[in-house]
C-alpha cells in the first residue's frame, strides 16, 4: 500500500481567524528527502507561516521552507527514513475578511519524495476543504407591525444585537411624517453607563446618541418610539440613517442595518400562514397567526379530493401569534386552516387559507 500525505485541519472556521494544516504521512513511508507543495485558495486564504514538524525536525539534515501568495513549499535531505507516522509540516493560514461563507479548498500541488538510496517513492495525496463562516456584524434593525389601523397608536424599536462592542454610537430612526406623528419616546435599558439622549425635534426623524466608558455587552432595544398613525393609507417605512458606532478608544464598528416598513390601512384582516411537517406518526401543522382576536378558535382539515380524511382538535387563539395543530398521518391532497370567532357560533373570520400536499 501506498504511503498517504493527508492535510489535516479544523472542518470550520471564522473570517479572520488563524489556523494551522498539517501535513501528514502514514508510517512505514520510508521517506528520507523530497518535496511537496501546497496549494489553495488565495482569494479566501492567505499564509502567515511555514514551520518543519516533528518528523522533519528528528530526520532532516537540511530543509528549505518558502511559500508564495498561493502556495507553500517544503524541501529536505534527512539522514535516515521515515518510518513512523506523524506530521512533517505547518502551514498556518489566516481566513480574509468574507461577506459570505465560503468553501475554501486545500491541497497537494505537487511532490516528489525519495529514500535513503534516492529510490522514488510513490504517495498518495489526501486534499482538504474547510468552510469559512462570513464576517458577522452587530446589526441594528427596526422592529414594527406588518400592519397598523389607521388612527391607532403603535410602537417602533430600534433593536441592536448582542456583544455589539459598543461604548457609544448615534443613529438617526427616519420615518414618513405625512402618515406618521411621534407621540412618545423612551431609551432602552441596555446602556450601562452610558447616558442616552434623544432629539424628536427634527421634522421626519429621531436622533438618538449615547456615550459610555464600558462596553455594551447585551443586546436588547435602544430606542422605543409610539406613533400615531394618521388618516393616510399605504405603505409607511422606517429607515436607520447617520449611524455611527463607537468602540473601545473611539474606533468605529462595521454595522448591519435592517430598516423595516409596515401597511397602514383601514382594517385589520384576520389571517395565516401556515407549514407543516412530520413528527412522530403524525402531521404537525404550524400556523403563523396575524390580527386574530384571542377569543377565535383554529381547526385544520385534510382533504382527498372533496372527502375530509383527517381533522385536527379545535384549539383556541389565547392571544398567541403561533399554534401547533396535530392530525393522524394520512395521505392528503390539501389542507385547509379554519378561523372561527368563537366555539359557540363558529362563524368564519378569516379567508381559508389552503395548503397543498407536497
Amino acid at each position: 500500500m501506498k504511503p498517504r500525505i493527508s492535510l489535516v485541519c479544523n472542518e470550520t472556521v471564522n473570517s479572520e481567524e488563524t489556523f494551522d494544516v498539517y501535513v501528514t504521512v502514514t508510517e512505514n513511508s520510508n521517506i528520507c528527502g523530497g518535496r511537496i507543495t501546497i496549494g489553495y485558495d488565495n482569494t479566501a486564504l492567505e499564509i502567515v507561516s511555514v514551520a518543519k514538524e516533528s518528523l522533519l525536525t528528528s530526520a532532516s539534515m537540511q530543509e528549505k521552507l518558502d511559500y508564495t501568495d498561493s502556495s507553500a513549499r517544503i524541501s529536505w535531505a534527512g539522514y535516515t527514513n521515515v518510518t513512523s507516522g506523524g506530521n512533517l509540516l505547518k502551514v498556518t493560514f489566516k481566513a480574509k475578511t468574507l461577506y459570505e461563507n465560503v468553501n475554501a479548498s486545500i491541497y497537494v500541488q505537487e511532490m516528489k519524495f525519495t529514500d535513503f538510496d534516492e529510490n522514488v517513492i510513490s504517495c498518495t495525496p489526501q486534499n482538504t476543504a474547510l468552510l469559512i463562516k462570513a464576517k458577522t456584524f452587530p446589526t441594528f434593525s427596526v422592529e414594527c407591525p406588518d400592519e397598523a389601523l389607521i388612527g391607532s397608536t403603535i410602537d417602533v424599536k430600534v433593536n441592536i444585537t448582542e456583544k455589539s462592542g459598543a461604548f457609544g454610537g448615534r443613529f438617526d430612526l427616519v420615518y414618513d411624517n405625512t402618515k406618521l406623528q411621534i407621540i412618545s419616546n423612551e431609551t432602552g435599558s441596555i446602556f450601562s453607563d452610558a447616558t442616552p439622549i434623544t432629539n424628536p425635534s427634527y421634522i421626519n426623524k429621531i436622533r438618538l446618541t449615547w456615550a459610555g466608558t464600558s462596553e455594551m455587552l447585551e443586546g436588547g432595544t435602544l430606542l422605543t418610539v409610539t406613533f400615531k398613525v394618521l388618516e393616510v393609507p399605504g405603505e409607511a417605512a422606517f429607515s436607520l440613517e447617520n449611524y455611527r458606532i463607537r468602540g473601545d478608544e473611539d474606533a468605529t464598528i462595521d454595522v448591519l442595518v435592517v430598516g423595516n416598513s409596515m401597511e397602514l390601512v383601514t382594517e385589520l384582516v384576520c389571517s395565516t400562514k401556515t407549514t407543516y411537517t412530520e413528527e412522530n406518526g403524525q402531521w404537525k401543522f404550524t400556523s403563523a397567526i396575524k390580527n386574530c382576536p384571542e377569543t377565535a378558535m383554529i381547526i385544520v382539515a385534510l382533504y382527498s379530493g372533496d372527502r375530509m380524511v383527517g381533522l385536527s382538535d379545535i384549539t383556541d387563539i389565547s392571544n398567541e401569534v403561533s399554534k401547533d395543530l396535530y392530525v393522524n398521518k394520512c395521505s392528503f391532497e390539501k389542507a385547509k386552516v379554519f378561523i372561527w370567532d368563537s366555539l359557540d357560533t363558529l362563524v368564519p373570520i378569516s379567508v381559508d387559507e389552503e395548503i397543498t400536499y407536497e
